[in-house]
């Protein structure tokens, strides 16, 4: 490769590294949050069960299915950190092999990135929407359901 090419291949290098680490704290920030605010929540609704004078069996049929909202919506968040885990190597691929000039390699790699980030971010979505649904779910529960206490 002629000379002219080393800065360009330094920098690939050094935005393979820093992507890679982005992507990684990115990843982790958003699935702790997410699976984080789905296992609160189903943690608040059993502590609420557990606290109540009457028998705690009374409340099953009436959380079951927001604490099954809220468990899917952790197991989604714990998705979430495969397809980033997947999509932050393909970037990182991406980027290294741009270093050494290989073209065809860095197309498909970014291809397979925005793919399973993409596939994320759906898992993303799909947790809130989870979360969002246990809530109301369970708002009725204890709207409609026996009174605690």
């Amino acid at each position: 490769m002629p000379m002219t090419d080393a800065p360009y291949r330094r920098f690939a290098q050094e935005r393979s590294h820093n992507d890679a680490k982005s992507h990684a704290e990115y990843g982790k920030a958003l699935s702790q949050v997410i699976i984080g605010i789905n296992g609160v929540a189903a943690t608040a609704l059993i502590t609420l069960a557990g606290a109540s004078k009457e028998n705690v069996l009374i409340y099953t049929k009436y959380f079951a299915v927001p604490l099954a909202s809220y468990l899917l919506g952790v197991a989604s968040g714990a998705v979430v950190t495969v397809f980033y885990h997947i999509s932050a190597h393909h970037w990182a691929t991406k980027w290294e092999q741009s270093a050494y000039g290989n073209t065809a390699k860095t197309d498909k790699e970014a291809e397979l990135g925005k793919r399973n980030r993409d596939r994320g971010m759906i898992c993303v979505v799909l947790s809130l929407a989870f979360f969002i649904f246990g809530g109301l779910a369970a708002g009725y529960a204890l709207w409609f359901g026996p009174k605690p206490g």
